[in-house]
């Protein structure tokens, strides 16, 4: 029987060195060590997994500010360009009106209205009021916002 209990030990050990050098491990003992490998592994993951999303966020978060900014620039160099061809087209009215030409005069202060009520508009609100009143524009005019605007349907409010 000593012979039974010797053979049973030798065959639950696992890497045993046959010059005898190292510990001898037991099956359990192996599945513990795998089992803790296993959950370092998955702190591990989970660690870099989470750095990696804070990592995106704030570059994503950069990014939006970036084009936050780009686009605030851009709407007040538009803003500054419109006001300034309002102006031109204020003083090309009051030209025909000088010339008699009342009717066409008309015409380019009407416009020139238009294009002020645009370059306020851009002037007064900031990107995201803009992106808002847009996607309202949107929702409420599906058809003629995926066709594109025209001037009898402008977003610009009305004064």
């Amino acid at each position: 029987m000593a012979e039974d209990t010797e053979f049973t030990s030798q065959t639950n050990r696992i890497g045993d060195d046959p010059f005898g050098d190292a510990p001898a491990v037991t099956a359990g003992e192996t599945g513990s060590a795998v089992a803790n490998l296993k959950e370092q592994a998955v702190d591990t993951g989970q660690k870099v997994l989470a750095q990696t999303k804070e990592t995106a966020g704030q570059a994503i978060d950069r990014a939006k500010g970036q084009m936050k900014s780009q686009a605030a620039s851009q709407k007040d160099r538009t803003a500054d360009s419109l006001s300034g061809a309002a102006r031109a087209l204020e003083s090309t009215g009051q030209q025909f009106r000088n010339e008699d030409l009342a009717l066409v005069a008309d015409y380019a202060d009407s416009f020139a209205q238009q294009v002020r009520k645009a370059s306020d508009y851009l002037g007064q609100r900031n990107v995201d009021d803009i992106t808002r009143d847009v996607e309202d524009f949107a929702r409420k005019n599906p058809s003629l916002f995926i066709g594109g605007v025209s001037f009898s349907a402008s977003p610009w409010p009305a004064s």
